[in-house]
């Protein structure tokens, strides 16, 4: 019987259909079981045999949970007894524990600061100037301390470097002029009461200076501003004596500093010359004053005899002739300063400095000092030279003389 087309082409439908999903089945199985694909006539690859899976690890005991011991009504209940540490460990905690060792004095704060930080300060170099700067307006202010961390009742050196922000560079000045000359004046405030100082311009053209003794430890303001009133030159600076500043700069005193502090090291006493001998001798000198009177003062004392010792043998270039001079006046220096004793009340003690000081000291400054004199033999009677040998000015530059801009000044 034959089957109508329309019923053919259905059947014929199906039977590729099946066909197609049994392939896909088989190809399936086939990629699943990883079966090597051969040549007609080669032989079969046998597949090596799977690995054995690594057995697990057998599982730890479990530990037997511990069972609430059952009490009888009113007994106390008695604590386990504690677990016993290894040896070592018991030994190691026993141990004392080492302190921290103390910082050096150059890290350490100052607000301690007493009679023995002066006395100790030579083997210890202490910064010799530190520096803040700011802007106001077209004027970069620097301001300097000398030195760099001073105490109470040592005289402090104050600098102002003031210069004015060009906007159009100077073809030979920069970017910065030196500011114009002004009578200035300095409030200082703090831990005492206010004074008002007048600063003194300096040789270097824009820089004004000043000395200040402080009276207390703590912070000051310094504030500078023209003396007549006028605006300009106005502004305010910190000073810490005897104290640390604050590590953080935005807390001196309401940020009056726009940057951080600089710090200039010290150098070494230089004894090579008697310029360096005699400013070494000069603070210890004020140290011993500041210690007079306490238990401090030996070793004050030790320090000045110890500088002394070394004025001979340095005489100035303007003792040509009279180096035996120079070295008598400072043997009579040593030995006096060799008889004063530490163990006097401080009244004794400054009125035998201030003995030495108008017996030794004036009568070397008067003849090689100022030259004032040709010989001090007579001291304290002497004739005054005719023509007085100042100190010789500082060299300047021989160079001659340029303006500001390129063309050169009219002669």
């Amino acid at each position: 019987m034959r089957l109508p087309p329309s019923r053919a082409a259905l059947t014929a439908a199906a039977l590729v259909l099946g066909t197609s999903l049994l392939a896909g089945t088989f190809a399936k199985q086939a990629h699943a079981a990883k079966r090597p694909v051969t040549a007609p006539g080669a032989a079969k690859v046998e597949a090596p045999p799977p690995s054995p899976e690594p057995e697990p690890a057998p599982a730890a005991p479990a530990e037997p949970a511990r069972k609430r011991p059952v009490m009888a009504p009113g007994t106390q209940v008695v604590a386990p007894p504690p677990k016993a540490e290894p040896e070592e460990s018991a030994a190691k905690a026993a141990a004392p524990v080492a302190a921290e060792p103390e910082a050096p004095a150059e890290f350490q704060g100052l607000s301690s600061v007493n009679v023995q930080a002066a006395v100790e300060r030579g083997p210890v170099l202490l910064p010799a100037e530190s520096r803040t700067s700011k802007r106001v307006g077209d004027l970069q202010f620097t301001f300097s301390v000398k030195p760099g961390r001073p105490i109470a009742g040592e005289s402090v050196e104050l600098v102002w470097k003031i210069q004015e922000i060009l906007h159009i560079p100077d073809p030979f000045l920069g970017d910065r002029k030196p500011a114009a000359p002004a009578k200035l004046v300095v409030t200082i405030s703090g831990p005492e009461k206010a004074r008002t100082f007048e600063v003194h311009a300096l040789e270097q053209p824009g820089t004004w200076g000043m000395h200040f003794t402080p009276r207390a430890n703590g912070a000051y303001l310094v504030q500078i501003e023209r003396a007549d009133g006028k605006p300009g030159y106005k502004t305010q600076f910190d000073a810490f004596i005897g104290v640390a500043p604050p590590s953080d700069a935005s807390a001196r005193r309401g940020g009056v500093n726009d940057r951080a502090e600089e710090l200039i090291p010290a150098r070494a006493p230089d004894d090579r010359s008697l310029d360096g001998v005699m400013s070494e001798l000069g603070k210890r000198w004020m140290a011993l004053e500041r210690a007079a009177g306490t238990p401090d003062a030996e070793r004050a004392l030790a320090q000045v005899q110890e500088q002394v010792a070394k004025v001979a043998g340095k005489a100035p270039g303007n003792a040509a002739g009279h180096a035996a001079d120079f070295d008598q006046l400072a043997k009579l220096l040593a030995d006096r300063t060799g008889a004063l004793t530490a163990g006097a009340n401080r009244t004794t003690t400054l009125d035998a400095l201030q003995s030495v000081q108008a017996d030794a000291c004036m009568r070397c400054h008067t003849q090689f000092r100022f030259g004032l004199a040709s010989s001090v033999r007579s001291w304290p009677q002497f004739e005054v030279s005719a023509d007085p040998k100042r100190p010789a000015p500082a060299a300047r530059d021989a160079s001659p003389k340029r303006g500001r801009g390129p063309i050169a000044p009219r002669q």
